[in-house]
């Protein structure tokens, strides 16, 4: 018998006006905002679009964005179905330093008594505004000078603190001024550094390396924000090697986990906060048909890590799943890549279910 194989092209077509994002109970047409490079002192804003998605009247507020981004919510209270925005305002007259920034503006939702957090990422990148620079500024203007983009630290020992000195020039014709130093890794942090480098003088930034076990990562890039026209970020490798290798993680079962109610007094201490991260492991179905209370779905898979790694690793996270080995290997991965409180759930979900404890639903 002979088999005839039928091959359908086509595009699927997105369904138009849809809102596909998630803010708490909200649908939004995003859940992050990137305003790029913002010119100081400028101001600039976005609008997000919002729908309630539950069947009751929501009452929604912000809970205290720093001073540099004011949010303003067009109707605080929707019915079900109704839409409404919020605008988000980036003053980078008010952000103290240059360079880039992530914040996580957080929402309280209200729906029947029940109250759940939605988190809107807003990102940007303050620049300084040379563009009204006359040619004879530019011609006289700092120029910042490294010798080498890398830079060996050498050995290290682990849980001993390494002072290194990285030197720069001004090679232009008047004050180099530093703006900000940004580092990538937290086990590397900034002593001090020359504030304002004549013309043809030296500066230098002294930094800390302080690997915590073997398998610290001890590389890290380090930006340099000036008022250099031609050059205003530069960036430089710094890395190391551990001078003698530690024994492998190997905690006990104690050591990474957490009882639900323990958990569960966490989440009451930490309203309002960005402190406590909790993450639920299972797949996005699993997530919409119950979950913990202001949990995030990050789901176990071959993306688990590209996810994590962007993470703020000074939060507290505790990891949740149907499946305590599943929950204990993420928790390990976290571990090496230095988030130092990172826990699972004692008896994952099921437990927490037979503590009686809440659950929400995106349902």
């Amino acid at each position: 018998m002979d088999t005839t194989v039928l091959r359908i092209k086509g595009n699927v077509i997105p369904t138009s006006g849809k809102l596909r994002k998630r803010i708490g109970f909200l649908n939004s047409d995003s859940n992050r905002i990137d305003f790029k490079d913002v010119l100081y002192p400028n101001k600039v804003k976005q609008v997000v679009e919002i729908e309630n998605s539950t069947k009751d009247k929501i009452e929604l507020s912000v809970l205290n964005p720093p001073e540099y981004i004011s949010v303003k919510i067009d109707h605080k209270t929707l019915e079900p179905g109704e839409r409404g925005k919020i605008t988000v305002t980036y003053n980078s007259k008010k952000k103290e330093n240059y360079g880039k920034s992530t914040d996580h503006v957080r929402f309280n939702i209200k729906a029947s008594e029940k109250n759940v957090s939605g988190t809107l990422t807003v990102i940007a990148n303050k620049v300084e505004d040379f563009s009204k620079l006359t040619k004879q500024e530019l011609a006289e203007a700092p120029i910042i000078f490294l010798p080498k983009n890398r830079l060996d630290i050498g050995n290290v020992k682990i849980n001993e603190t390494k002072s290194t000195e990285i030197l720069f020039e001004n090679k232009g014709k008047t004050d180099l001024i530093i703006r900000n130093i940004e580092i990538n890794n937290n086990l590397f942090q900034l002593q001090n550094f020359d504030p304002i480098v004549k013309p043809e003088e030296k500066g230098k930034i002294i930094i800390t390396a302080k690997p915590i076990k073997a398998s610290s990562n001890m590389k890290a890039y380090i930006t340099i924000i000036s008022n250099d026209p031609q050059s205003s970020t530069v960036r430089l490798l710094v890395q190391g090697l551990m001078k003698k290798d530690a024994p492998a993680l190997n905690k006990s079962e104690k050591e990474l986990t957490i009882p639900e109610k323990k958990t569960y007094e966490m989440i009451k201490e930490y309203k309002g906060s960005d402190k406590l991260v909790i993450i639920d492991l299972r797949s996005e179905k699993e997530f919409k048909l119950k979950h913990i209370p202001d949990a995030i779905n990050i789901e176990f898979n071959k993306n688990y890590l590209n996810i994590v790694r962007i993470l703020n690793k000074n939060k507290i996270f505790i990891l949740y799943s149907d499946d305590n080995m599943l929950s204990k290997e993420a928790v390990i991965k976290m571990k090496e890549l230095d988030f130092e409180e990172a826990f699972y759930l004692e008896n994952g979900i099921i437990g927490w279910e037979k503590n009686g404890l809440p659950l929400d639903n995106d349902q």
